[in-house]
């Protein structure tokens, strides 16, 4: 924001709050306005997928935030572009001033990795045991590649004997083995990650990221990779 009380987006935003009271501001076409009802709806609503994650852990935003769009936009200020969306520096923290940065799906990887040992460490132990043609280089991603179809591709007959034989009634026993199937996938996926020099955490943030964008977005269902 500027000295004169005007966003970047050329909105003033200073005298804003005592009016911006549901749609009535003015301002519900800005793309932070949408980002402002995706945070409010897996918050506070029950219904929504991102809930479990979020409102489901107590997470909330600053009640000002929460009752006033224009209060949120002039402490948030403008999303500096597409890329960027509202991250909170405490991942355990709420959506309140303080807590929350325009950050890209990297910067918010970045934040995340300390918080997902796991993953870090999955992928650190899963490198050790690879021994294939082409480690390290193009060839190594094909062959990985290949490997995860192939056990993909094995998961999917299991799961289909299950159909099959079982009539969808799945015994301890299948459930364990669907688990050794799946964290097969898991290695060639942590291998993958490897072989395209990125870190499996950074892969699971961007793709949250881009999800959360099309449920804010109304755009989950359809077709296409940009939508």
């Amino acid at each position: 924001m500027s000295d004169s009380g005007m966003s970047d987006s050329g909105i003033q935003v200073q005298d804003a709050p005592r009016k911006a009271r549901g749609k009535g501001h003015g301002l519900s076409k800005l793309p932070e306005h949408l980002i402002w009802c995706g945070i409010k709806r897996r918050c506070y609503n029950p219904k929504s997928h991102s809930f479990p994650w979020y409102g489901g852990r107590g997470i909330g935003m600053s009640p000002v935030w929460r009752e006033d769009f224009a209060a949120f936009f002039r402490d948030v200020g403008p999303r500096p572009s597409k890329q960027h969306s509202l991250d909170r520096i405490n991942t355990n923290g709420n959506y309140e001033l303080g807590n929350v940065r325009w950050a890209t799906a990297v910067e918010q990887a970045n934040n995340k990795g300390p918080r997902l040992p796991g993953f870090i460490s999955y992928q650190r132990a899963a490198s050790k045991t690879a021994i294939y043609p082409g480690k390290g280089s193009f060839t190594g991603a094909i062959y990985c590649a290949l490997g995860l179809a192939g056990e993909a591709g094995e998961f999917a007959d299991k799961i289909k004997k299950v159909m099959r034989d079982g009539n969808c009634d799945l015994t301890a026993d299948q459930r364990k083995k669907l688990i050794d199937e799946l964290g097969d996938v898991c290695w060639y996926v942590a291998q993958l990650a490897t072989e395209l020099g990125v870190q499996l955490h950074y892969v699971a943030t961007r793709n949250i990221e881009k999800l959360a964008s099309r449920q804010e977005r109304g755009t989950l269902h359809g077709d296409g990779d940009n939508r």
